[in-house]
């Protein structure tokens, strides 16, 4: 599994590239500009606070338009970072903890979310989920309200689906973290209330009296299916 490490920060690339080494992943180290070397890597390491922000941000949206790789953003905690932009350019991770805490279990996890095949056919669930005046096609990777296509990021796509899938269920924001990113030990929960903050928008007649996903104070949401 080959890893791009972005960063100009000499001591923190060494630290990350001990760590990887130690793990036997292969790893790459290129200049911002020059991304055409991303394409045989299987996941970006991207620190945040040492590459101009703009620069990142219209970097990873390239990225994004052309390749599904994960890209695992490391941030400093309690810095202003634009998280916003990050969420809507759909980055598959966002660390602020202790990264190099996180970075070995987190790679083992791509490299089994990797190996994993696709499930047998009988295993295989409904593929569409109608709930009030709206409509979920799981297949097709639609969702339509009042029978008007709703556009959607791929990571509120599957968070809409793990709600659909576990509806009328109380859950908690660990749960929603394991079940969309399947890595439930990163704890910072902003990254799964900006999702829900943005599927709303979305798929609610108003979001700040939502029908659909409910807030369970102090505990998470649970998606309503009788609405």
């Amino acid at each position: 599994m080959k890893i791009l490490v972005m960063t100009k920060n000499k001591q923190f690339k060494q630290a990350i590239l001990d760590q990887l080494t130690a793990e036997q992943f292969v790893f790459t180290t290129i200049p911002t500009q020059l991304m055409m070397g991303y394409s045989d890597c299987s996941a970006i390491l991207w620190d945040l606070d040492t590459i101009d922000v703009d620069t990142s941000l219209a970097t990873m949206e390239l990225i994004k338009m052309a390749s599904p790789i994960p890209i695992i953003v490391a941030c400093r905690k309690g810095k202003d970072y634009p998280f916003q932009k990050l969420f809507d350019l759909d980055v598959d991770y966002i660390v602020e903890q202790d990264f190099l805490t996180f970075l070995s279990p987190l790679l083992r996890h791509l490299t089994q979310i990797k190996k994993k095949k696709e499930p047998d056919q009988a295993e295989r669930k409904p593929n569409r989920f109608r709930a009030g005046d709206l409509l979920i096609d799981f297949e097709q990777f639609e969702v339509r309200k009042a029978d008007h296509l709703i556009h959607l990021t791929p990571k509120e796509f599957q968070l809409l689906r793990f709600f659909a899938e576990n509806h009328d269920q109380v859950l908690s924001r660990s749960q929603l973290l394991t079940g969309i990113w399947q890595f439930g030990f990163l704890k910072d929960s902003r990254m799964i209330d900006m999702q829900v903050k943005n599927l709303r928008a979305k798929i609610e007649d108003n979001p700040h009296t939502p029908k659909y996903i409910d807030t369970i104070r102090g505990f998470g949401y649970r998606f309503n299916s009788q609405v």
